[in-house]
């Protein structure tokens, strides 16, 4: 019996994209210039502490509600202009930013909803697959990689993509999402 209720239960748990939009509903404001960078978007940088990005981000902490779980210590969801970021720590540090929705762009306009031939087109495109979905990553945007709409059909599995076959996708394939991990080469 108390496997059946834990089937249950876990049957109707949220999923992490509807608890990073909950956390975000919270209003949390961020400082600093929302353009995305290798490192991040405003104050919600790689490497930075979680203490300096709850501070800057102006995130309290709040009573939880009865039978209320608390966060996870290493992962938060907060709103940057009109996106909801996810930001991922470890040891008390960022690690690893990502963008789901929002206008948060690149200052050569690249973001989530950018079409991948206008991702082609800003410099040379490599990309590999990973669980079923294409990451593109260019030159000009170190440490940062676009995930894209495109989903390879069964048997399609490759481990790189040349750019002759990024070229030959679906026209309306375009970025889903964006992971910055920092960029390396810049430190």
């Amino acid at each position: 019996m108390p496997i059946a209720v834990a089937v249950i239960l876990a049957a109707h748990a949220p999923t992490a994209a509807q608890i990073a939009r909950q956390l975000a509903r919270e209003s949390h404001r961020c400082s600093g210039k929302l353009t995305l960078t290798g490192d991040g978007v405003g104050a919600v940088r790689v490497g930075a502490t979680v203490a300096a990005v709850r501070k800057a981000c102006h995130i309290r902490s709040r009573k939880l509600k009865k039978g209320e779980a608390p966060p996870p210590e290493n992962s938060f969801a907060l709103r940057v202009g009109s996106a909801v970021v996810q930001v991922e720590a470890t040891g008390g540090r960022v690690w690893r930013v990502i963008v789901d929705d929002g206008d948060l762009r690149t200052l050569d306009r690249l973001g989530v909803g950018t079409p991948l031939s206008a991702l082609m087109a800003s410099a040379p495109t490599r990309a590999g697959e990973t669980e079923g979905v294409v990451y593109a990553a260019t030159a000009a945007h170190c440490g940062m990689t676009f995930a894209l709409t495109y989903r390879p059909q069964h048997g399609e599995d490759r481990d790189n993509w040349t750019p002759e076959a990024l070229r030959g996708l679906p026209p309306d394939t375009a970025v889903d999402r964006l992971l910055i991990e920092g960029c390396k080469a810049a430190r």
